[in-house]
């Protein structure tokens, strides 16, 4: 059988004698440690994202992104514009894009994708 190394002792190493043992003391050094990360579970950091909704009578927009945000990162942030109605200038300036004269002698139609369309009346 092989021999007990010199550095250590059974009474030291084997049986701890002389340390003390605090299992509390290493829970809240663990739980120290930890606070940082519980605390950017709960967006004390800012990087989760949030909606952001503001409208009036012809659009309403929503932004959805972090409200505050770190420097060095890359962010995504989703933007939607919803229009409900068009104005004359708009339908002006796609009538002129087109070399028509006059805006009367013509009816437009908004497609999907939220170009105006237009087609001559008959």
């Amino acid at each position: 059988m092989a021999s007990v190394p010199d550095a250590l002792t059974l009474k030291r190493n084997r049986d701890l004698v002389g340390i003390e043992n605090r299992p509390w003391t290493r829970r809240a050094l663990l739980a120290l440690l930890c606070l940082p990360l519980l605390a950017g579970l709960l967006n004390a950091f800012g990087q989760r994202p949030t909606k952001t909704e503001a409208s009036v009578a012809p659009a309403s927009l929503s932004v959805y992104a972090p409200k505050r945000v770190r420097g060095g990162l890359y962010y995504e942030s989703r933007r939607n514009l919803d229009r409900n109605r068009i104005t004359f200038d708009e339908v002006a300036a796609a009538a002129r894009e087109q070399q028509l004269e006059s805006v009367d002698k013509v009816k437009w139609v908004l497609e999907t994708n939220g170009r105006i369309s237009i087609v001559p009346k008959q």
